[in-house]
């Protein structure tokens, strides 16, 4: 039920520290033998992998849903974490090209895949 995964993409969101979450990809800081930093890098990548679950669960939910406008809007949000043009992940190529054939630009979603 497209529903239900939006309300539990919604709650996964809430629970994420988007504002660490950046912070962790805008850096590149060795950690060294501080323990304490590992643990907040580690924490926030098992975050930001949360976070990117539940940008796609809800694209995917748009989509299930035919709902062009919100499917673009769901692309979007994503796209400030994860360039979805050019990712390697098959699945932002996958929602990418979906998004394509909604707007009826077919020639555009088999470029993409």
């Amino acid at each position: 039920d497209a529903a239900a995964v939006l309300d539990a993409a919604d709650r996964l969101r809430r629970a994420v520290n988007e504002t660490d979450v950046a912070l962790h990809a805008a850096t590149r800081q060795t950690d060294g033998d501080d323990d304490d930093a590992k643990a907040r890098r580690a924490l926030a990548t098992t975050s930001k992998d949360a976070l990117l679950q539940a940008l796609r669960a809800t694209c995917e939910a748009r989509l299930a849903a035919n709902d062009t406008d919100a499917l673009a809007a769901a692309l979007a949000d994503l796209d400030k974490w994860v360039d979805t043009a050019n990712s390697s992940n098959p699945a932002d190529a996958r929602l990418r090209a979906s998004l394509d054939r909604l707007r009826h630009r077919p020639g555009l979603a088999l470029k993409t895949i």
